[in-house]
């Protein structure tokens, strides 16, 4: 079925191609405004409450959300969404996939892994199911089943192209050890990585292979996926960070953690740890303007990370204003204030135009969308011609009428986000070097590590941080 929404979803600037933003006509005092402190668009009606969210590699949206019940089958609403033509697909699905793990496989489609399942009284229970979306027949299919059922898991991509996922709670309402990989078609446990973590671990890919886990509890520590054994725990600050957010910044050696909440009081601490340091260890940085937790943090291609939405902690207090952290300075900025507040169950993820779809929380049937302060910084440069897929450590060609004025190259992995933690988004540089004014050369990364197999969104920024619209590249195998 095709949903046209009942309202335009602001038709005054393409989301996705971001190009039409030069029809803003802007007073130079309400400008400068804007360049400190980025712009909303919206609210605009979308079909599905944006529980979960993902960033397809034909920039189409994924939304899936609670069940519906028909005809006594209980299976999640799903739909795709086309920003700049304000069309949205139903996507039927014949299971319940809410409060599911996602992450995307090397071909880009995307995996959910568990799931919401009816349980006995008040335990929230997890199935054995996995569903994958194909983006090209924009179809669900059935994936291989677990081995233990898995409520709030994690998924994440691994360097080379196994799926690694890790906690939830199992039928019984009980919280899970095993960490299982995808591999060859089927589901294997990695015996002796036995690890309880809380619901969603914060589970990164670093550069040595390992795979690291950020929190939220306060015991963080490294994965070694050779001999499937754990480090001794690294301790952060603050402790727990129930519902907080991390977040894996620029250089891939530092990892973010903020907010959160402790007895329904939430924090505005954040903290860094630098994992490539003799003997790695958490410190505290410049606190958030404001206690957060059920919230959303988003790398944006300038290096900074987007914070919006939450609560003080009680779900009925919202957290209105965004703020956006340097992880350079290590200072935060607070930026415009949207019309509607974001709490649990609400999504943020950075779209191919540089531009954050907001969506989401309970009940909430609207999004929005920000532009950041660089939208109105300058001109942003253009891509004309990308090739569709490097190998790791290949040259290859970037055409752009703007290749002088350029100052970096990155490729971001797209978003694969739900309560709390986006664990596909990470910025990887690039090398390049230009060949003529219209043309650059660009090295894609040389480890997996690095950048694991899939798609990423390519962009061209300018000395003074400006990005272009992306595209997207497959990067590997």
């Amino acid at each position: 079925m095709i949903l046209r929404c009942d309202r335009p979803w602001n038709s005054g600037a393409a989301f996705g191609g971001i190009a039409g933003l030069a029809i803003l006509t802007l007073a130079p005092a309400s400008w400068a405004q804007r360049e400190h402190s980025g712009q909303w668009r919206g609210p605009f009606p979308t079909p599905v409450i944006g529980v979960h969210s993902a960033v397809l590699h034909t920039g189409r949206i994924m939304q899936h959300s609670y069940p519906t019940y028909e005809l006594g089958e209980e299976a999640s609403e799903s739909y795709l969404l086309d920003i700049p033509t304000r069309i949205a697909a139903e996507t039927p699905i014949d299971v319940n996939i809410f409060c599911g793990g996602n992450s995307f496989l090397p071909d880009g489609r995307l995996l959910v892994v568990g799931g919401k399942r009816p349980c006995v009284g008040n335990l929230e229970c997890g199935g054995f199911e996995t569903r994958i979306f194909d983006p090209m027949t924009s179809s669900w299919s059935a994936g291989p089943s677990l081995n233990v059922g898995r409520w709030y898991p994690t998924a994440i991509c691994l360097p080379d192209g196994r799926t690694l996922v890790a906690s939830g709670n199992d039928p019984h309402g009980r919280r899970v050890s095993e960490i299982e990989v995808l591999e060859n078609g089927a589901w294997h446990v990695l015996a002796g990585a036995q690890q309880l973590m809380f619901s969603y671990p914060w589970l990164y890919v670093m550069r040595d292979g390992s795979v690291f886990c950020a929190g939220p509890r306060e015991d963080t520590r490294f994965l070694d996926l050779t001999t499937a054994t754990w480090s001794s725990p690294m301790r952060s600050q603050y402790g727990n960070r129930i519902e907080g957010m991390s977040v894996l910044l620029p250089g891939l050696d530092r990892v973010l953690i903020l907010g959160g909440r402790t007895n329904d009081v939430a924090t505005s601490s954040a903290e860094i740890i630098d994992v490539s340091a003799a003997s790695p260890a958490w410190r505290y940085t410049s606190p958030m303007n404001f206690p957060r937790a059920d919230f959303c943090a988003t790398l944006l291609p300038d290096r900074t990370v987007f914070v919006s939405g939450g609560n003080l902690g009680d779900d009925a207090s919202a957290v209105y204003e965004p703020e956006l952290f340097d992880p350079e300075t290590e200072t935060w900025t607070v930026l415009a204030r949207p019309t509607l507040p974001r709490g649990h169950h609400s999504t943020a993820v950075l779209l191919r135009g540089g531009v954050v779809l907001v969506a989401g929380s309970d009940g909430e049937f609207r999004a929005e969308v920000f532009l950041p302060p660089y939208v109105f910084r300058g001109p942003r440069p253009r891509i004309v011609g990308t090739p569709e897929s490097v190998a790791y450590g290949e040259s290859f060609t970037v055409r752009s009428p703007d290749a002088a004025a350029v100052g970096s190259v990155v490729l971001m992995r797209p978003s694969a986000t739900t309560h709390w933690f986006n664990p596909e988004q990470r910025l990887v540089d690039c090398e390049f070097s230009s060949l003529a004014s219209d043309r650059l050369e660009v090295v894609a990364p040389v480890s997996a590590n690095d950048a694991p197999p899939g798609y990423y969104m390519l962009f061209l920024l300018s000395r003074d941080r400006v990005p272009s619209a992306a595209e997207f590249v497959h990067v590997g195998d």
